[in-house]
This record gives C-alpha cells, sequence and structure tokens, in this order.
C-alpha cells in the first residue's frame, strides 16, 4: 500500500507534467492552458500563482530560470525568461520568444539536462 505524507486541494483539471526550480514547483495543465506554481516548506505544498500561458500546454522543463514550455498540437517551444521572478501577479503570460521547430508536427515531451547542457524534444 502506498500511503501519501501529504494531500492537496483539487487546483488542477488536466495536469501533464512538472517542473521544479528549488522549492518551487510549476504544473501545466492542458485543458485549462495553464500553470500552476506551488512552494514547498518541507512538509506541504502552497499554490502560489496561477498563470494563463493562451496555448495549449503539455511538457516543460527548466534550464535554469527559465521555463521552456511545449506548445501542444504545434511544433512550437515557449521560451519564459526569469519565469519565477518576473511573473508574481497571476494572469496572462506571454513567452519571452516563441521558437518554431521546423519538421515536429506535434510535440509533448521535453527535458533539459543542465549536467550535459541538452535540451530534448
Amino acid at each position: 500500500n502506498i500511503v501519501a505524507d501529504f494531500t492537496g486541494g483539487a487546483d488542477l483539471m488536466s495536469p501533464r507534467e512538472i517542473a521544479v526550480f528549488g522549492n518551487k514547483v510549476v504544473v501545466s495543465s492542458n485543458t485549462e492552458n495553464k500553470f500552476y506554481v506551488y512552494e514547498y516548506n518541507g512538509s506541504s505544498f502552497n499554490l502560489i500563482n496561477t498563470f494563463d500561458a493562451g496555448f495549449d500546454t503539455w511538457g516543460i522543463t527548466f534550464m535554469g530560470n527559465t521555463l521552456l514550455a511545449v506548445v501542444d498540437n504545434d511544433s512550437d517551444l515557449a521560451v519564459y525568461e526569469n519565469f519565477l521572478t518576473a511573473n508574481t501577479m497571476d494572469g496572462t503570460l506571454t513567452p519571452t520568444k516563441r521558437i518554431t521547430v521546423e519538421g515536429i508536427v506535434r510535440t509533448h515531451g521535453i527535458d533539459y539536462s543542465e549536467a550535459d547542457d541538452v535540451l530534448v524534444m
């Protein structure tokens, strides 16, 4: 049997992926096109921000404090520089830049290896 050390509210409708930076956890929710930002205090997670991405979200990862987000149903990558420090009020976000990856029809997964400095989509 699995026993949870903690439980949380039902903030998310369709969570897809998480990205962790320090004590912050960002969750992408696909049907709502949102990013939920939680802060972990050692024993629980508290929702601190909710952002509207303006597109169908899926995979996310951090590259330092930059959040990289896959644009679902597309071939684009949304880049949010200084994600956690530049965005402190709930609302709609605009990516710092949006990159189209030629030859991709639809993307879901993404991961960045800091040790190898490699991004895989």
